[in-house]
This record gives C-alpha cells, sequence and structure tokens, in this order.
C-alpha cells in the first residue's frame, strides 16, 4: 500500500513567492488545495485518468522551493474516435469552476494548469509509481524524484537540467542512484545522464 506523505499537524503545502513550502493551516483552501480538488472531480468524472504533478512542482515539492507559477500535471487524457486529445469537457469543467483559459493553460487563482498528455511508456510510469501527498484536505500524487530527474533529462532544456542539479544539491532525501539508472536504462536515457554529470560535475555513478 503507498503511503501518503502527511504534514506536521496545523501545517499544510501553499503556493508562495518562491514555490510550495509549509504554511499554518488555513480555514479557507489555499490555491493548490483548490486546484488538487478539481484535479480530483475530473477523474471522479472520467473526465481525466489517473494523473501526478511533474514538472518544475515536482522538483518543488522534493528540494529546495523556486519560483514558479506553472503545474504540470502528467495525466491520461481522452481520445476521440480519430485518436485526437479531447480537451473540450476538461476545460469547459474547469472554467465553470472558476478557471480562466490562457493559451494551453488554465488559470486557477495565481497558478496556471498545464495538462501534460501522457504519450509514452516512461510518462506511464512516472504516474504509476508516483506518491500520495496530502494538500490541506485533499490528496494527490507527484512524481518521485528519480522520475523526474529521467523526463527532465529526456526534455533536456535549459531550465530542467538547473531543476535537476538544484534536487542533486539541495534535495531533502538522496537520489536513490539505483532505481535512477534502472529507469534511465530501460528508456535509453544513460547517455544524457553522462552528459549531465560531465556539464554540471556530479559525482553520483
Amino acid at each position: 500500500m503507498a503511503c501518503v506523505h502527511r504534514l506536521s499537524a496545523g501545517y499544510e503545502l501553499a503556493l508562495g513567492r518562491v514555490g510550495i513550502h509549509l504554511v499554518p493551516m488555513a480555514s479557507a483552501p489555499g490555491p493548490l488545495e483548490t486546484l488538487v480538488g478539481r484535479l480530483n472531480a475530473l477523474q471522479a468524472r472520467a473526465l481525466i485518468g489517473e494523473h501526478a504533478i511533474g514538472g518544475a512542482m515536482a522538483f518543488i515539492y522534493w528540494a529546495e522551493p523556486f519560483e514558479t507559477k506553472d503545474l504540470d500535471v502528467f495525466a491520461v487524457l481522452p481520445t476521440t474516435a480519430t485518436g485526437l486529445i479531447h480537451l473540450a469537457p476538461i476545460w469547459e469543467y474547469l472554467v465553470e469552476h472558476g478557471g480562466i483559459a490562457e493559451g494551453q493553460f488554465i488559470r486557477l487563482g495565481r497558478l496556471l494548469l498545464d495538462f501534460v498528455p501522457a504519450s509514452d511508456a516512461l510518462d506511464e510510469e512516472a504516474i504509476a509509481e508516483a506518491v500520495p501527498v496530502r494538500v490541506g484536505d485533499e490528496t494527490t500524487r507527484v512524481f518521485t524524484p528519480e522520475h523526474a530527474v529521467a523526463i527532465a533529462l529526456r526534455t533536456w532544456r535549459g531550465k530542467d537540467r538547473e531543476h535537476i542539479d538544484r534536487l542533486i544539491r539541495t534535495g531533502r532525501r538522496p537520489l536513490d542512484v539505483d532505481r535512477l539508472h534502472s529507469i534511465l536504462a530501460r528508456y535509453g536515457l544513460g547517455e544524457k545522464w553522462r552528459r549531465f554529470k560531465e556539464m554540471y560535475d556530479v559525482d553520483l555513478g
């Protein structure tokens, strides 16, 4: 059975100026708790499938916070008969419940929600093995740090490499190197890991 990461009594995860951090619990739900509630409602209505928080917010969860308002939700999304991803019902529900469409994003309070379709086996594995966490009265799931690193290596943008470096330097637990190597080997990312370690002078094996 998966273990839900619980916070100290009287505290919750909140979105602040420099990302997610612990604050005393408020009587009203914060923007992150509200957004997680919307995601859970979407899944309960079968408008989205299994999902988990990835991208920058996953790195913020596991390491030192940095500023971002983007929240990437990797999800199994519905498709049309021709195989196209069908986002209209999702957008309609979120707008009806206070969201504002802004390009590819839905703004909920100060958060910009972006759905990332689970497009390959790595995405599907990252969702399946994501860690349950409590956000106020809601529960969501966050990528493991090892899967967050693997997907950032696959993407290989400068900011993604910086997220990996920050995680290695400030993570609240060491990376499970054996697990990371197993993931990278399965998905052909070993060479990018080697290049990253050379670029950032990392000695993790």
